[in-house]
């Protein structure tokens, strides 16, 4: 699966798959919080008004950043035009990093991811 998805309905599916197979863990947080996938305290909501791109259900924000170390996840929702999103990117490449698309939401997502990383 690629780096940056959606939550659409992939939260709400993997409680649906807990409730039908440990009906009694949905009341157990703690127990949720380590099993459930993408399950949290907190959760963006961003309508995009999609002026570039395609209107469809992968491009759909918030994007998601997953890293190795669940501390380091990122999620960025924005309504937002680069007009350097070019020079970004080659910056990016310039670091060895290798986004999957150019979009400018993508392209702040991996800068923040980057130095992130770094630390």
């Amino acid at each position: 699966m690629p780096p940056f998805r959606t939550f659409s309905n992939k939260v709400s599916n993997n409680l649906k798959e807990v409730e039908d197979r440990h009906p009694h863990r949905m009341n157990d947080v703690q127990w949720l919080k380590q099993k459930v996938e993408m399950l949290g305290e907190l959760y963006l909501g961003h309508l995009r008004y999609g002026t570039y791109g395609k209107n469809s259900i992968l491009n759909i924000h918030p994007f998601v950043r997953e890293n190795n170390w669940m501390t380091k996840n990122l999620v960025l929702a924005g309504n937002f035009n680069l007009t350097n999103v070019d020079e970004l990117f080659e910056k990016l490449i310039d670091l060895g990093q290798y986004p999957v698309e150019t979009s400018d939401t993508i392209t702040i997502l991996e800068k923040m991811g980057h130095f992130l990383d770094e630390r």
